[in-house]
């Protein structure tokens, strides 16, 4: 029996319409940290659904998409750190179980992405603010979630700052991170 090739360039065509997607698309990230609070996960939640609501009715239908997501952040990652010398992120003075929040949003525009981003900057302001309130804010933020208006270098420690610094200074000579990337947070800002 002779099969009929079916496949040619279909496989490709999809490739290419995922990448557009990725490259076309709009995201914004926010990150927070918390203790263990069942009070900040519902009103992580509640706040979420009025973004939600206020976007749909700012944005055309389909045109963008958000999330609202919590990691835990288990006091045995910090105990682990320590016995094996520490943890360059700050993570091993966190003596707390916590959770880490975040909110993305993805548009389809950057016209979109502007009128969302005041919400989502608004959002991430109010939780925070309820989260310090309530005694169960962390200071702690993931560099690889948070947007340009947070600090996560900041929250790792000076002592983790310097490390990293030398650790930079000897195994990047030419300052290619710190200088010639785009993007990012630079230890050189420290």
């Amino acid at each position: 029996m002779a099969y009929e090739q079916v496949s040619g360039n279909r496989y490709i065509k999809r490739i290419y319409f995922f990448l557009q997607q990725l490259t076309s698309s709009r995201n914004s990230w926010f990150s927070l940290t918390f203790t263990n609070s069942a009070a900040i996960v519902q009103f992580a939640i509640e706040l979420h659904d009025l973004l939600v609501a206020e976007l749909q009715n700012l944005l055309p239908s389909g045109s963008f998409s958000t999330e609202c997501l919590f990691q835990t952040i288990p006091t045995y990652f910090s105990q682990v750190s320590v016995k094996k010398g520490g943890n360059v992120l700050g993570l091993d003075s966190e003596t707390q179980n916590a959770f880490l929040w975040l909110l993305t949003g993805t548009f389809q525009t950057a016209g979109h992405e502007t009128t969302a981003r005041p919400l989502m900057l608004a959002y991430n302001a109010l939780l925070e603010d309820y989260a310090i309130f309530v005694g169960a804010n962390v200071a702690w933020r993931y560099i690889n979630y948070v947007d340009s208006t947070h600090d996560p270098l900041a929250s790792y420690g000076a002592a983790n700052i310097a490390l990293m610094k030398s650790v930079s200074a000897k195994y990047d000579l030419a300052q290619v991170f710190q200088t010639k990337s785009p993007s990012g947070f630079k230890l050189s800002a420290m």
